[in-house]
């Protein structure tokens, strides 16, 4: 899949996803096993790469009747990948994962002309059953 609003751009190849602009570029992969995570953070003037790739970042984490849930974890599955265009040209990408208990949607909009993503997250119990869901991480991002 491949998407874009002037400069801003979502690439899906395979597992990997990249969101970004001329001047930002964020890096996703869904590896096998099913972890999700951030592989990449780029400042594409610069040249810099922030994450170190020693230990890339969750894209979320929530916990679900006191068991802890992260984009790390295995056993997530690709539910759908959508883009679309806003109304002053922003791109909008949503990837939604699952597991047993969660649907996860990560929404990411990249802003055309600046080094901005904007990011969050949706939960929603799929289990089945009530369910106490707390302690959602906002950003878990180790850059350098």
């Amino acid at each position: 899949m491949q998407k874009k609003s002037k400069d801003a751009y979502l690439i899906q190849k395979g597992g990997t996803f990249k969101i970004g602009t001329d001047k930002v570029e964020k890096t996703l992969e869904l590896r096998e096993g099913g972890g999700f995570l951030m592989t990449g953070y780029a400042n594409k003037i610069t040249g810099s790469q922030y994450l170190s790739g020693r230990q890339p970042s969750d894209e979320f984490a929530i916990t679900f009747n006191g068991k802890f849930y992260a984009g790390s974890d295995p056993g997530w599955q690709l539910v759908e990948v959508t883009a679309h265009t806003l109304s002053q040209d922003e791109l909008e990408a949503v990837i939604t994962l699952k597991n047993d208990v969660l649907k996860v949607a990560r929404h990411y909009v990249a802003y055309p002309g600046v080094g901005v993503i904007q990011e969050w997250t949706e939960y929603e119990n799929i289990s089945g059953a009530d369910a106490k869901i707390d302690r959602p991480r906002i950003f878990i991002e180790r850059l350098m």
